[in-house]
């Protein structure tokens, strides 16, 4: 399935474990409680796609988009090019992906460049303990794509 347009499509639930779906777009397609252990996804296109509950154990997701992507209750264990930071004091769960050579942050329901999200923070947090949390995550996450992308 490299390479394939996807798009849309309803595979909530599919078996596409170890799957080669690099390059495919997934974009909004429905991917909830999907088994993609194992997959190659580098490259993919999954901006807006539902992976909740989704088994991504083991999947490359390199170079992946990821904007807009429900990763709510994913296992990620073991997972390549995504880290995952679990919540904030506030609760939000923090996800960092490196695409090309740019770090996205997801925090809640933000997606947003590193860049973006420390901006976004020290103009509505700056001074905070709230603030200096997120920011110190942000770097976190940045700093730990950056190295393994090396």
């Amino acid at each position: 399935l490299s390479g394939a347009d996807l798009s849309g499509a309803d595979l909530s639930g599919a078996d596409l474990s170890g799957a080669d779906l690099s390059g495919a777009d997934l974009s909004g397609a429905d991917l909830s409680g999907a088994d993609l252990s194992g997959a190659d996804l580098r490259g993919a296109d999954l901006s807006g796609a539902d992976l909740s509950g989704a088994d991504l154990s083991g999947a490359d997701l390199s170079g992946a988009y990821l904007r807009g992507a429900d990763l709510s209750w994913a296992d990620l264990s073991g997972a390549k090019g995504i880290v995952r930071f679990s919540s904030s004091c506030d609760g939000y769960e923090f996800f960092g992906v490196l695409h090309d050579t740019v770090v996205f942050i997801k925090a809640g329901c933000r997606w947003l460049t590193a860049a973006k999200a420390k901006e976004h923070w020290i103009n509505t947090r700056g001074g905070t303990a709230l603030g200096e949390e997120r920011l110190n995550i942000v770097n976190f996450l940045e700093s730990m794509l950056l190295k393994s992308a090396v």
